[in-house]
């Protein structure tokens, strides 16, 4: 496997069990604490960089044609 991919990867899962472990407050003491839940919307979105990250390298690795006539703006 790629290094690259397989560090997006290693990133991805520790995002996760980030967000999992959180899963166990209250949703009263989540909205309660600033600190709580800034870490989950900053874990959510290096979760999705890394999920982005990982597109882009197999995009480069395999050479795929991305025909842009197809794309919706």
């Amino acid at each position: 496997m790629d290094e690259r991919i397989k560090d997006h990867l290693e990133y991805l899962n520790r995002y996760y069990l980030i967000l999992k472990g959180l899963k166990n407050k209250s949703q009263e003491d989540f909205f309660k604490d600033i600190i709580l839940q800034t870490s989950a919307e900053r874990c959510l979105q290096l979760a999705i960089e890394s999920c982005l990250n990982i597109g882009n390298r197999l995009i480069t690795l395999f050479q795929f044609k991305i025909p842009y006539h197809n794309w919706v703006y």
